[in-house]
C-alpha cells in the first residue's frame, strides 16, 4: 500500500481551497455587484420623487403669486414667484427619472415666463391667459404626483406658446378635454 506524500497532499489541499476562494470570490463579485446596481436604481428613483415632491411645493408657491396677482395685478411678486420657481425647477429638474415629467415643467416654465412678461407690460392684459395657466399648472401637477406615485402619466398636450390666441384655445380644449374625463377615486 502506497500512501501519498505529504507534500502533494498539502498541494492538492491548497490548490482546492485556491479554486475555492476564486469561485466563491467570483461570485461574491458578481453578487455585490448586482446589488450596487439596484441600490444605485433605488437611490436614483428615491432622488426624482424627493425632486418631484419639492417641485410641487414650487409649483403650489408660484399658483399663490398667480392667485395673488389676480387680485391686485402686482408684477412684482409674480415676477418673485416665477423667480423662485424657476431656481426650484433648474436646481430640481435633472433629478427627474421621466423626461416627459421634466419637460412638461419646463413648458410651465416657458408658460409662466410669457406670461410674467405679459403681466409686466402695459399694451396687454393677461388676465384671459389666467385659465390656460392654471389649466397647465394642474397638468404639470398631475404629471408630478403621477411621478412620485409610480403611476402612468395622464395625457399632455403641451400649449403652442408663440401666441396668444393659440394659447387660449390650447386652454378651451383642455378644459373641454378635461371636463370629459370622469373623476377617480383613489
Amino acid at each position: 500500500m502506497t500512501t501519498t506524500p505529504l507534500w502533494l497532499q498539502a498541494l492538492i489541499g491548497f490548490g482546492g481551497a485556491l479554486i475555492g476562494a476564486l469561485v466563491g470570490g467570483s461570485f461574491v463579485i458578481w453578487a455585490g455587484t448586482i446589488q450596487w446596481r439596484r441600490d444605485r436604481l433605488a437611490a436614483k428613483a428615491d432622488r426624482s420623487q424627493s425632486a418631484a415632491q419639492s417641485l410641487l411645493r414650487a409649483l403650489a408657491s408660484l399658483e399663490g403669486a398667480v392667485v395673488q396677482w389676480t387680485w391686485d395685478h402686482q408684477a412684482d411678486s409674480l415676477a418673485s414667484g416665477f423667480n423662485a420657481f424657476s431656481i426650484t425647477t433648474n436646481a430640481e429638474a435633472p433629478m427627474l427619472t421621466d423626461e416627459q415629467v421634466s419637460t412638461r415643467l419646463h413648458n410651465h416654465v416657458d408658460f409662466v415666463f410669457r406670461f410674467t412678461g405679459i403681466a409686466s407690460s402695459a399694451r396687454l392684459k393677461p388676465d384671459p391667459l389666467v385659465p390656460a395657466l392654471r389649466l397647465h399648472a394642474d397638468a404639470v401637477t398631475d404629471a408630478l404626483t403621477a411621478h412620485v406615485r409610480g403611476q402612468p402619466l395622464p395625457p399632455y398636450k403641451a400649449p403652442p406658446l408663440e401666441d396668444v390666441q393659440g394659447i387660449l384655445d390650447w386652454g378651451t380644449a383642455e378644459r373641454a378635454r378635461r371636463d370629459q374625463i370622469p373623476p377617480q377615486t383613489v
